[in-house]
């Protein structure tokens, strides 16, 4: 990070790692700046305050490494980010000096909004839940931590394994994969129907589309119990959706740790 003053304004600057190579502007904002809101990160962008490479830029801009993030005015500090996990303490189940184990509840973001978790802690969200999903996930402590976890995303090493309840199973073999695109790109989900009665089912993914689970199983006739962006509206007196993350498996120092979630969706 580089300091300078230039008229009125403190100016920093932020060099694009490798690991962020590829980013738009507004991940890199989510990542990096989760307590500033996306209409405060528009005006920002429209008042030339957030620019790369020396040039007026957009949210939706894709960056490269080396690439360099000129902020005015706004201060942060990416090698010294305190992270304070004191406010989420009742959803913690494991902690080490890198990194927590957490179980997310229903309607919770895990960035991009007040009240969020990464606006609660200022700890570095890698693998993400929706907001409407539940479950176990990791979040780092430290920047080191969420590179590990992100190079092991980008490797398949990360491991998440998903429940949900779909409205019917009558159409879906004992286990299969699905392979359809999602928005022009390769999208692959692994299902196994664990409890027909109930119409549970267990879901494993190699890609990460957004919303990539209830997108599939839409695609095939059995839409998330209470799923309703996706598929017509069916009847869920609770309203929520049906998705829980029951476990995550990711390497760290040369072990292997393995969490499984100790709620379950019934």
């Amino acid at each position: 990070m580089i300091n300078k003053m230039q008229s009125k304004y403190i100016i920093t600057q932020h060099i694009i790692t490798q690991q962020e190579n590829g980013w738009t502007l507004r991940k890199w904002a989510r990542y990096h700046l989760p307590k500033i809101e996306y209409p405060t990160l528009c005006q920002l962008v429209r008042k030339k305050l957030i620019r790369v490479n020396g040039k007026n830029t957009k949210l939706s801009m894709q960056m490269s490494a080396q690439d360099i993030v000129e902020l005015k005015n706004i201060v942060v500090n990416i090698s010294e980010k305190i992270v304070n996990l004191s406010s989420i303490k009742e959803m913690i189940v494991h902690e080490t000096s890198d990194f927590a184990i957490i179980e997310k509840p229903y309607g919770i973001a895990c960035q991009g909004e007040e009240g969020s978790i990464a606006y609660l802690t200022n700890a570095f969200i890698v693998q993400r839940l929706d907001k409407t999903t539940t479950g176990i996930m990791v979040i780092a402590k430290t920047k080191q931590m969420a590179d590990i976890l992100s190079q092991q995303i980008r490797e398949h090493k990360l491991k998440k394994v998903y429940n949900a309840i779909l409205s019917s199973t009558q159409n879906l073999e004992d286990s299969g994969t699905w392979n359809d695109a999602i928005d022009e790109k390769p999208a692959t989900t692994h299902y196994r129907v664990l409890d027909r009665t109930k119409n549970l089912v267990e879901f494993t993914t190699t890609t990460g589309r957004k919303h990539q689970i209830r997108i599939h199983s839409a695609m095939h006739g059995s839409n998330i119990l209470g799923d309703n962006k996706y598929s017509s509206k069916t009847y869920n007196k609770e309203k929520r959706i049906y998705l829980h993350c029951t476990k995550i498996a990711f390497e760290h120092n040369g072990t292997t740790y393995e969490f499984t979630s100790a709620q379950k969706l019934i």
